[in-house]
């Protein structure tokens, strides 16, 4: 099952250059998987503009992609970004230089 943080609309926000997504794979047991979910909020919090997901490998329903092989992993825009937990600096310099590569990719076509 996947846990969307992130409020409707937080999208448009972005303007021009699309939107970030984080999506966050947990599964049931996994210790680490509780700091995850602190994680995800924390991003929810300082970074509203991105969309924030919590997905349960756990559950059946749940669509894994072949690139998560573990748990915690982290997607960033469809990419792996950290296998494990990153850490808060490197949360905010990732998502700090996404917003800014977007918003630069924003200014630059119009």
């Amino acid at each position: 099952m996947a846990e969307n943080l992130a409020s409707e609309g937080n999208s448009s926000e972005m303007g021009l250059g699309g939107e970030i997504r984080v999506d966050i794979y947990v599964a049931e047991g996994c210790h680490s998987c509780v700091y995850s979910r602190e994680v995800a909020t924390n991003i929810h919090r300082d970074f509203p503009a991105v969309r924030v997901r919590l997905i349960d490998i756990s559950d059946s329903a749940a669509v894994r992609p072949e690139i998560v092989f573990a748990t915690p992993t982290y997607l960033l825009n469809g990419q792996v970004w950290s296998l494990g937990n990153p850490s808060p600096q490197d949360v905010q310099h990732r998502l700090t230089a996404a917003l800014a590569d977007i918003a630069m990719a924003g200014s630059s076509s119009g």
